[in-house]
């Protein structure tokens, strides 16, 4: 879904090549004729991006926490990019599977490695100039 919407890299590779540029022009409609995702006048952004900056702005979200991720990696247009992505691919999910959006959390990257949520955190407090010792809660 997200090379349809051309989010992917894939979109536009072959196997001699890779094209880069904007997607196909004009907007995808159902078999019925209905516009699905259209662009937005006066932009030359799809509408999925325009969606994404009301996900991101939401507190103590999954979307908001991987969007301060990226955006300190690569920067705020290919961070905006990803989570457009994400949203698509969080769509199409819940639509094949009939489940609920369940949102992961701003938790959700540090519970994924503890140790280096420590190291880092320890590390800044080390960098304000304070001493720290860590000792595993009983």
């Amino acid at each position: 879904m997200c090379a349809w919407r051309s989010f992917s890299r894939e979109s536009g590779s072959t196997v001699t090549r890779s094209r880069t540029g904007p997607g196909q022009p004009g907007p995808l409609r159902r078999p019925s004729g209905r516009t699905i995702c259209a662009l937005r006048p006066g932009s030359e952004r799809p509408a999925a991006w325009a969606d994404a900056w009301p996900a991101i702005s939401v507190k103590e979200s999954y979307l908001r926490a991987r969007f301060l991720r990226l955006k300190a990696r690569r920067g705020v247009k290919k961070g905006i990019v990803a989570i457009a992505a994400d949203i698509l691919r969080a769509v199409f999910f819940i639509l094949t599977r009939n489940t609920p959006y369940r949102d992961l959390g701003a938790a959700f990257f540090d519970c994924l490695d503890t140790t280096k949520a420590t190291v880092n955190l320890v590390r800044r407090l080390r960098a304000l100039g304070y001493d720290v010792n860590i000792t595993p809660a009983a």
